[in-house]
């Protein structure tokens, strides 16, 4: 039967792992840091009796491999794919409806994009708590630098930078532990 004490520090991992994960989610949000979008562009073709519109869309993006690892793990970590929507027509220049309102371009692709950073959220919240975890179990929180640093390298230098922050912040931990774990073992 574990004691309190032990069943707190399990609570406490546990709750540090949920914030990293969600840390992590909230900033896949952001475009440049969760993602990197190389183009969109649609087609809008109308019927022609002029009730509804066709739009094709074409979306091409980068994901960061550190906050969508499930995306990466399905080899949709770059994705170029179409796909289209149908639209009650009632035409106005250079908008189509949408809903219940009338957006501009720019707010048609802030809408495929956000389509696109969103259709497999649970499943990238889900890994992304499984790391997290695994870094609480194994007690090794500097590894969170490492996450961060390829975070911090995606924004920088895309998938490129991804790795070189990665293998930047992995051989300062390790000559961090070799130089300073021997100095004060009890602290690691």
């Amino acid at each position: 039967m574990p004691t309190k004490d032990q069943l707190a520090k399990v609570v406490k991992r546990l709750s540090i792992a949920i914030g990293v994960a969600m840390l992590l989610f909230l900033l896949g949000i952001f475009n440049g840091v969760g993602y990197s979008i190389n183009s969109i562009s649609e087609s809008i073709i109308t019927s022609p009796d002029r009730t509804f519109a066709d739009v094709y869309v074409f979306f091409d993006a980068t994901y960061n491999p550190i906050l969508y690892p499930f995306y990466w793990l399905t080899g949709m970590g770059h994705t170029s794919e179409n796909f289209t929507s149908s639209y009650p027509l009632f035409i106005r220049p250079n908008t189509i409806p949408y809903g219940f309102g009338w957006f501009s371009q720019q707010e048609r692709y802030d809408t495929y994009t956000a389509h696109m950073a969103t259709r497999s959220m649970y499943s990238n919240l889900a890994a992304l708590l499984l790391v997290a975890v695994i870094i609480e179990a194994a007690k090794q929180r500097l590894l969170y630098v490492v996450l961060f640093s390829g975070v911090v390298g995606f924004w920088a230098g895309g998938v490129l930078g991804t790795f070189i922050g990665l293998l930047t912040s992995s051989i300062a931990i390790t000559v961090y532990k070799l130089k300073f774990a021997n100095a004060n073992p009890e602290e690691h």
